[in-house]
């Protein structure tokens, strides 16, 4: 009877192993991929390499901010289908890269819920240089110039999408010298 029990305990136990390992990872897992929502996110990244004066006039020098990556974070709690928030919240970051002309474009996953899906974005910061005006011998018609380097930077950009959106956003970075 005994050697009967261990069988029927052998039995239950296999059986409940393979209940659990049956399962494919389509059955039991979720993706950020499984989200049917999409919004597109596009626009242009510039700087600017400083002002020239030429017959009395100023003109900013904006230039593309080519072959730059730019990540974009999604806040997994809104996406959850009924809007919940974590308590601790958590992100899933795609990147894009700016072409030749300095534009973007990246298609996100968006909550197809009633709740607006919250999205950062931000540039990678780089060095470069600037071109400032000179105090020196300050004339509107001959002015000298300085060049100074620093970091080109901007803050985290905070906004919200819905499925079948197309958001524009031109980010242009700031110059802070070092």
């Amino acid at each position: 009877m005994n050697i009967l029990n261990n069988l029927k305990s052998l039995a239950v136990i296999a059986i409940a192993t393979m209940a659990f390992t049956s399962c494919s990872k389509d059955q039991t897992s979720f993706s950020i991929d499984d989200i049917q929502g999409k919004a597109k996110i596009k626009g242009t990244l510039t700087y600017s390499e400083g002002t020239e004066y030429k017959n009395g006039e100023s003109n900013k020098i904006i230039k593309a901010a080519t072959n730059t990556t730019i990540w974009v974070k999604i806040n997994n709690a809104s996406l959850s289908p009924n809007g919940q928030t974590l308590e601790h919240t958590t992100y899933t970051t795609f990147e894009t890269v700016t072409d030749a002309k300095g534009e973007y474009e990246i298609e996100v996953p968006v909550s197809e819920s009633i709740y607006r899906t919250e999205i950062r974005m931000q540039p990678q910061p780089f060095i470069g240089k600037y071109k400032k005006i000179s105090n020196d011998n300050w004339n509107y018609n001959r002015p000298t110039y300085e060049t100074i380097e620093g970091v080109f930077e901007t803050d985290e950009i905070s906004f919200n999408a819905r499925p079948n959106q197309i958001i524009f956003k031109d980010i242009e970075y700031q110059f802070n010298a070092r």
